[in-house]
Parts: structure tokens; C-alpha cells; sequence
């Protein structure tokens, strides 16, 4: 994913084909450590294509077909091994049933972004900035979140989207990345004191969890351990946070949504008071 996100970013002229190529075959590859990444390996691979079919015709055909077969083969492989191993090419939690439900989606969705216990803003507050980075790069950004949907979408019909005994948010990825002048994104993140507070309280999280990465396993009793251990306003922010687990909590889960409109209207209203680069 990072790898993505940085090709994203980088002028042309920093591109190999030995890069690309590197790139595409990790792409491909996602699907073995996990099955759910299938549907996000095909978005990421034609992602990439999409954005550097410029650079791709300036290449010969036999670049294009190697990153074609990086892309595709491994995910071959993959299905033609379960199906050795299980009988079965999409392995054996679809061999009974479909584990996927429409109407689940709506409180795995929530879920996945706000339980109090395996939610991302949970551990990782810093992702409410995501909206307004979104809002303000739309033209940039709206192909890596369609991108990001394919694993969003189908963790959240899942029929046990907070992924059993395991860390909290460990089924979403980074939704995606900005190419913007960096000092024009220095100018807008100094008028916003919000995203300096959010790295802030992000950073204490993150001390808190590598002191002790235990703290990620959820005990279903609808509290967050890790947030237990940053002062004040860590209770503070797990008290806002809902709990799907005990169903506590309901009331205040428009405060997050409310955050997040406030800091994307701040963040708007900066980049019309920025002047643009040279």
C-alpha cells in the first residue's frame, strides 16, 4: 500500500521498469496473506495502470504484458491452491454459505470506523482528518477511495467484521494519499491547530500500544484498554465512541461526525487564504 501510495506521488522520471514492475508483483501478491484482499488487488492493479498509461506507451509490449502477468498471476496461483488444498477455489469459509450480508453492512460499517473497541478512530483519530484531505484533493483522491471500498465494503457485510479475538481495525488499510505542492499542505495544516492536537493525541496512543501491543486485543466488554492509559482525554474519547459490542453509546456518536465536518470546513476555508506555489 505504501508502495502505491508513493508511486501516487513521484514525478515520471523517478519510474523504472524494475520499480513498476516490483511494485505490481507486491500488488498481485496481497491476496496471500489474505484472501479478503482479492477484490483490492484488482482496484490497486488498475489503479496503477490507469495512472501510468502515459509512461506504460512509452514502453515496449513486453513491459506491458510482465506487469499484466505480475498483476494477475499470483492471484491464479492463489485460487488454483486453495482449490488443490480445499476442493474448492475460493476456499473453505464459501464452501457452506455466503458469509456476506446486505443488511450487515450499515453496523460493520460503523463499526469498522467508530466501535469504541475494534474501531480505526479508536486508536487512530488522526483518520478524521481523511475527510477534509478528501474534500480538498477530490480530483486526486476519488479513484483511491472507490480503490479503498473494495475492502471497506465487503469486511463490513461480513458476518464477523470485528475479525473475532484480534487487533482492533485490522481490516481496513490507509484509504489513500494527496498529491498536493507539500508547502501548500504545510501552509493549510499550520492554520488548522485541530490536525496539531490530532497528531498529538495520536502520537500518546501509539506510545501507549508499543509500550504494550497487547492493549489491541479486544475484550468485548465494550471498553478500550489503550485509551484507558492516555490521561484525561483518553477515557474522554472512548466515552464518545460507541460500542457495538454492548450497545452503549449511541447518543454521542455524532459528536465524531460532527468533528469531522468542523475540520473539513476549517481546512476548506484555509486553502482560499493560501497563496498558490510558484
Amino acid at each position: 500500500m505504501c508502495g502505491v501510495v508513493w508511486l501516487l506521488s513521484v514525478p515520471a522520471s523517478r519510474l523504472t521498469p524494475a520499480r513498476v514492475l516490483g511494485l505490481m508483483l507486491a500488488v498481485g501478491c496481497l491476496p496471500w496473506l489474505h484472501r479478503k484482499y482479492s477484490p483490492l488487488e484488482i482496484g490497486l492493479a488498475l489503479l496503477v495502470f490507469a495512472h501510468l498509461r502515459p509512461w506504460i506507451a512509452t514502453r515496449g509490449r513486453g513491459l506491458v504484458l510482465a506487469l499484466i502477468a505480475a498483476a494477475v498471476v499470483p492471484q491464479l496461483a492463489l485460487h488454483a491452491f486453495t482449490f488443490l488444498a480445499w476442493g474448492s477455489p475460493a476456499g473453505p469459509q464459501l464452501q457452506t454459505d455466503f458469509p456476506f450480508t446486505v443488511s450487515g453492512t450499515l453496523r460493520g460499517g460503523l463499526g469498522l470506523v467508530l466501535d469504541r473497541e475494534r474501531g480505526l478512530l479508536a486508536y487512530a483519530p488522526v483518520y478524521l482528518l481523511v475527510p477534509a484531505a478528501v474534500a480538498l484533493t477530490w480530483r486526486a483522491s476519488r479513484w483511491l477511495v472507490a480503490v479503498a471500498a473494495l475492502l471497506y465494503l465487503p469486511m463490513a457485510a461480513f458476518n464477523v467484521w470485528g475479525a473475532g479475538f484480534s487487533p482492533a481495525a485490522r481490516y481496513l488499510v490507509p484509504p489513500g494519499a494527496t498529491r498536493r505542492d507539500p508547502r501548500r499542505d504545510r501552509s493549510i495544516a499550520g492554520r488548522c491547530a485541530c490536525a496539531l492536537v490530532l497528531v498529538v493525541f495520536q502520537a500518546a496512543i501509539v506510545a501507549v500500544v508499543w509500550n504494550d501491543p497487547r492493549l489491541l486485543w479486544p475484550e468485548e466488554l465494550g471498553q478500550n484498554l489503550a485509551l484507558q492509559h492516555v490521561p484525561v482525554v483518553g477515557p474522554l474519547w472512548a466515552r464518545l465512541l460507541p460500542s457495538l459490542w454492548t450497545g452503549d453509546g449511541g447518543i454521542v456518536t455524532a459528536v465524531p461526525a460532527a468533528l469531522v465536518v468542523v475540520m473539513t470546513a476549517l481546512w476548506w476555508a484555509a486553502r482560499g487564504r493560501v497563496p498558490r506555489a510558484a
